[in-house]
């Protein structure tokens, strides 16, 4: 085996972190992109107001860390003698002069990391980090755009990109074997550790390279109180505080060394209109105000431009959401690093990176710190999370019984005869104003959203009623539904699905609840598939169509930016094992090899037939679903069977079309078969 100078490959090693990388040129967008707010600020304004940004400040010591920690570990690597070859043997020449990218905008700058200088970074930054001494540096660590949601096309800015783990089928790291040898039980058991937790670490916020988003990171420098913006509704119930929250926190011994010198951070204000409206309801006839008073002339989001504060709010609302404490900010031509500090809500900035003329670190070199740094941390937190038996926030929780529901049941009833309880839906159905919450993940809602009713439930009212009831300057406990969002069930096309819990106050004071989905939709489209998808049910309910969803209402937001609909939950999805223990006996599973069968098999036919009933009636009451496959079909623990998801659906189809849609469902249940959908859903007019 041949003997490396371990101070030559050293050296070797050194030169290539210290060039320069080209200069970018991208060329200009068609049609331009909008340097503006993503729709996710809707969400933002549900941010735990623990977990809220309340300080910029600048900390000229960041660069210098995350440099220093790169140094380290390539010290430790040449007096370890563990360069197993000469670096100019495998890693490539990084190209000077001007790079000119062949895509515009944000993806013209990831062109840029990727194909100059982003791969070798990340074999070096793998390789100390997981493998030193392995004789061939492993691809192993991935910088990517960790979700694949489009939701916001035609921005400039994209704060989805950061560091990925690859999992093998079995979930394990997707490390080479001759690499493993070089790789300690600790590290691997690390490794496997933030793969359980989640593969995605880290956040990038990429902006499309311009002089407004070079601007924009260059004014990210100056130190300033951040007050975070929540939603306008006020004296409104407040939620109790939950027990099973965990905050999260710096790891006990960080890696940087970042000082607070201006103490603890304010407590939240909210954006109130009066003082004198911040204590909570105590009773039926508190005046809740809602956030406006009439409603807005269009319902979707209005995307805003984005500025140097709300830019910082969209990278910190990142940070929390995959709990990462390093935040960069990237045009391509221009960085800046940020640290999250969770025990003071500061973000520490760092001074401005020049990525093509930084010397002071070397650009290259500061890239390999950041990635060492990223997941040292991450290990770090998730050491000592899992030590002191920390659990995570984003579990499923039941909201508590709120403080004033509780007195109203103090109060005395006089009922001479006892009644049958009115169910919590037929009390909703009756009542046109939403307070709407969130409690599950990140979020805690400062404030509730103001929603008003624009479509009857269709289950207790009469479903061709079409009223949009005027907003109220102030609403008492017993004239709103209040709606806790516990956890996100998927994003599709018309939106984000929720489960949620629809709490109810009735004249005489007693709580009424019920379990039930929430569909939220943000943008133009999506709100128009969403309106589409109501009228379709509404359809169904004229003529009292059963095996769907029962729908509760459609409602918009007093601020604009969301419509929501509420409708019943279905259980459990055929694509996956239903959770009865006698459906599972009942419910033969066989998994299919073709890409394009369902992966499921209907081996009972008494559900078959079920299936075949509920579309008979859905095409007799003149309905096409169009989107029949193994996600849209649904069995409770009944064995009822459901079709949902309608926005897809088309009204008054032809007999043709009927009976192509019914041997489609054949296929699905009895050879796991179905077609690949890849239309797009009709539109309907939004109403008016």
């Amino acid at each position: 085996m041949t003997t490396i100078d371990q101070e030559v490959a050293a050296q070797q090693l050194n030169a290539f972190l210290s060039r320069k990388p080209p200069r970018l040129w991208v060329p200009r967008s068609e049609p331009p992109e909008i340097l503006a707010y993503p729709s996710r600020s809707w969400y933002d304004l549900h941010l735990d107001e623990d977990l809220a940004l309340r300080r910029l400040t600048s900390s000229p010591v960041v660069l210098n860390d995350i440099d220093g920690l790169a140094v380290r570990y390539l010290d430790e690597l040449r007096e370890n003698g563990l360069h197993s070859r000469l670096p100019e043997d495998y890693l490539p020449e990084v190209p000077s002069g001007e790079y000119r990218a062949d895509k515009p905008g944000i993806l013209g700058a990831v062109e840029y990391f990727q194909e100059n200088f982003l791969r070798p970074c990340l074999r070096i930054g793998t390789c100390l980090l997981f493998c030193p001494g392995a004789p061939t540096w492993p691809f192993f660590l991935i910088w990517r755009r960790v979700l694949n949601d489009d939701l916001d096309d035609g921005l400039a800015v994209d704060e989805k990109y950061g560091l990925y783990l690859p999992p093998t089928s079995s979930n394990r790291p997707d490390l080479l074997e001759a690499s493993r040898a070089y790789t300690s039980k600790q590290v691997m058991h690390d490794l496997q550790a933030l793969i359980d937790r989640s593969p995605n670490i880290g956040t990038w916020v990429m902006l499309a390279p311009s002089k407004e988003s070079e601007d924009l990171i260059s004014s990210l420098h100056e130190p300033q109180a951040i007050t975070p913006k929540v939603c306008r509704t006020t004296n409104f119930p407040h939620l109790p505080v939950s027990s099973e929250r965990r905050r999260p926190r710096d790891a006990s011994e960080p890696m940087w060394s970042l000082t607070d010198s201006e103490g603890p951070p304010e407590p939240l204000k909210r954006n109130l209109r009066s003082v004198d409206m911040l204590k909570p309801s105590v009773g039926p006839k508190s005046r809740i105000v809602p956030a406006a008073f009439r409603r807005r002339r269009s319902t979707a989001f209005e995307y805003e431009n984005l500025t140097p504060e709300s830019l910082l709010r969209l990278g910190w609302a990142r940070a929390v959401e995959t709990d990462s404490s390093i935040v960069v900010f990237s045009c391509g031509t221009l960085e800046r690093i940020a640290i999250w500090r969770r025990d003071t809500q500061t973000l520490h900035i760092s001074e401005l990176i020049k990525v093509s003329a930084s010397d002071s670190p070397p650009y290259l070199r500061l890239q390999v710190g950041l990635y060492i740094a990223v997941v040292k941390d991450t290990i770090a937190r998730l050491r000592e999370e899992s030590s002191a038996g920390l659990r995570r926030s984003s579990r499923k929780r039941k909201a508590p019984e709120d403080v004033s529901a509780r007195a109203f049941k103090r109060q005395k009833v006089d009922n001479k005869k006892p009644t049958k309880p009115e169910s919590a839906i037929t009390i909703a159905g009756r009542k046109d104003f939403m307070l709407l919450y969130l409690r599950y993940g990140m979020y805690d809602s400062p404030a509730p959203a103001s929603f008003v009713r624009i479509g009857p439930c269709l289950k207790t009212s009469d479903p061709t009623k079409n009223e949009r009831p005027s907003v109220k300057r102030h609403y008492s406990e017993d004239q709103c539904i209040r709606m806790i969002l516990t956890s996100q069930l998927g994003l599709g096309a018309t939106g984000v699905a929720h489960t949620a819990s629809l709490q109810v106050v009735h004249n005489d004071g007693a709580e009424q609840t019920q379990e039930v989905v929430v569909k939220i939709a943000l943008l133009p489209e999506p709100q128009a598939q969403l309106r589409h998808e109501f009228e379709i049910y509404r359809r169904l309910a004229t003529h009292a169509v059963q095996g769907v969803p029962e729908v509760y209402g459609l409602f918009e937001d007093l601020e604009g930016g969301a419509i929501a609909l509420v409708m019943s939950h279905c259980s459990e999805s055929v694509g996956s094992p239903p959770d009865s223990p006698e459906l599972c006996s009942e419910f033969g599973c066989q998994r299919a090899a073709s890409t394009i069968s369902v992966g499921l098999q209907l081996s009972n036919t008494r559900y078959r037939k079920r299936f075949y009933a509920v579309l008979d009636d859905i095409h007799a009451a003149g309905v096409r679903h169009h989107d029949v496959r193994p996600e849209n079909l649904m069995l409770d623990p009944t064995g009822r069977a459901y079709f949902i998801d309608f926005d897809r659906a088309n009204l008054d189809p032809t007999d043709g079309a009927k009976r192509r849609e019914k041997r489609i469902l054949v296929g699905l249940l009895e050879r796991a078969h179905y077609p690949d959908y890849g239309m797009r859903s009709p539109r309907t007019p939004p109403s008016t």
